[in-house]
Order: C-alpha cells, then sequence, then structure tokens
C-alpha cells in the first residue's frame, strides 16, 4: 500500500507506461469520508495524491517535495479544511512557497 500515517496515500506508479499518459501529472484529491487504505499507523486515509511521472527523476522529486510537504508545513491540516477544489490548490501553493522560502533564507 502507499498509504502513509496522518490520513494521506500517494498512489504512484513506479515504473512509465507510454499508454497511461503523455506527459507528467498530479492529482490531489480528497474523499468524502475516510477509507482504510493500509496506512502503518493504521488509521484510514482521506487525502490522495496520483503521482504519474514521465521519468524517474521527476518522479523522486515529486515524492520527496510531497513527502516534504506534509511533514513540515500544515498542508494536510489545511487541505482538511479547504472548502471546495480552488481553495484546496491555493493551500498546495501556499505550503510549496513556504518550503521555498524558507528553503532560500540566510
Amino acid at each position: 500500500s502507499t498509504g502513509l500515517v496522518n490520513g494521506v496515500a500517494i498512489v504512484h506508479p513506479r515504473h512509465h507506461d507510454p499508454f497511461l499518459a503523455d506527459e507528467s501529472f498530479v492529482v490531489l484529491a480528497r474523499t468524502a469520508g475516510p477509507i482504510h487504505f493500509g496506512a502503518p499507523d493504521g488509521n484510514p486515509t482521506d487525502i490522495f495524491v496520483l503521482l504519474v511521472c514521465q521519468d524517474d527523476r521527476r518522479h523522486l522529486q515529486a515524492l520527496a517535495r510531497f513527502c516534504t510537504l506534509f511533514s513540515k508545513t500544515e498542508l494536510l491540516k489545511d487541505l482538511r479544511t479547504a472548502t471546495d477544489s480552488r481553495a484546496m490548490y491555493d493551500t498546495l501553493i501556499k505550503a510549496e512557497c513556504d518550503v521555498l522560502e524558507r528553503c532560500h533564507r540566510p
């Protein structure tokens, strides 16, 4: 399972299938209610990320980025309180900017 602790799962096919997609993409979703998805802590999952990448380098970078966002920001909490898909998107962008800003501070 790709279920992680804190109610999140990152579904990510490891090997690129040329029939799956022409370009890399990410889908972020929140379920209407938590579902059991095999998380190591035994808790249900309500936030899902589908990550499809064209190459291994991009795949690993995206996985690392999401893991950083989920562990170093309030992204999960904010996604759960977002009122609609636009708010979820804005929350993701804000978390990304916060992480990048911290990385570039002297």
